[in-house]
């Protein structure tokens, strides 16, 4: 898209229809993170992209299919998107409340990082355009004084 076609707070709100997960969050990090949480809270964790594809899952799923329609579970949202959804089973979980704080305080977490990360990518692509337009505005202006 080019610069200035739209505000970068535009931008920010449309462009994140083409980020998934993997390109917000580390999901090594994010995987480790649920398996340490799942051995200390005995919980069960699977986290899916947008339309609900598996992107970690730590614990046993096996034919639970995620509707990210009519139960999306917990939303992982960037500038007002859903990138993702986490389900979480807490059958064994040894302090049901606690577990819920945590995994609440870890969802606002993730949702901070994605943001960051996104609003990052985004004002560096952003620059980049903002300079090749300078760029070949100027030039412009130095071919025509040639002339």
């Amino acid at each position: 898209m080019a610069y200035g076609s739209m505000t970068m707070e535009e931008r920010l709100k449309e462009h994140i229809k083409e980020y998934s997960l993997e390109n917000l969050l580390d999901l090594s990090l994010v995987r480790a993170c649920f398996e340490d949480i799942s051995k200390v809270l005995g919980i069960e964790l699977l986290l899916t992209q947008r339309h609900g594809e598996t992107a970690v899952e730590v614990g046993n799923f096996a034919g639970f299919e995620p509707d990210v329609v009519n139960d999306p579970g917990r939303k992982l949202r960037v500038f007002n998107r859903t990138i993702g959804h986490l389900y979480v089973k807490m059958d064994q979980a040894s302090d049901q409340e606690l577990a819920e704080r945590i995994v609440e305080h870890m969802m606002l977490q993730y949702e901070a990082l994605a943001c960051d990360h996104y609003r990052y990518r985004e004002t560096a692509i952003y620059a980049d355009e903002l300079e090749a337009v300078s760029y070949t505005h100027l030039r412009a202006h130095e071919t025509r004084h040639d002339l």
